[in-house]
């Protein structure tokens, strides 16, 4: 998977800052998970992490349609700088929740 950087005034937070600036805007909304997806954070921190999952995700659009090992490349990137390192595993988490709810077709209770 093609290196994807946050941009140069992120790169030194460190997980505990980027992960607490995710919790901040996490609790303005309810427990029950509802959110406006348009809704934009005032916070350049959660704005960045959001704009790195995007960066993730159109570079795993573009590979899968030209790279059958696609999933491999995934699970081998190793992101950077922590901001990086958290955006990614927010977005691998995305990923690893669409891959256990898709049917492969390989159920032996078939």
């Amino acid at each position: 998977m093609k290196t994807i950087h946050s941009t140069p005034e992120f790169l030194s937070l460190t997980e505990d800052q980027v992960n607490k600036a995710l919790d901040d805007f996490e609790s303005q909304f309810p427990d029950d998970g509802e959110m406006d997806p348009d809704y934009e954070s005032q916070d350049p921190i959660v704005n960045e992490v959001a704009r790195l999952i995007a960066a993730y995700t159109d570079r795993l659009d573009e590979i899968c349609g030209t790279d059958d090992d696609w999933l491999t490349h995934v699970m081998d990137y190793q992101p950077v700088f922590a901001i990086e390192s958290v955006a990614y595993d927010i977005f691998r988490d995305a990923l690893d929740d669409q891959l256990d709810e898709m049917d492969f077709g390989d159920d032996e209770d078939d």
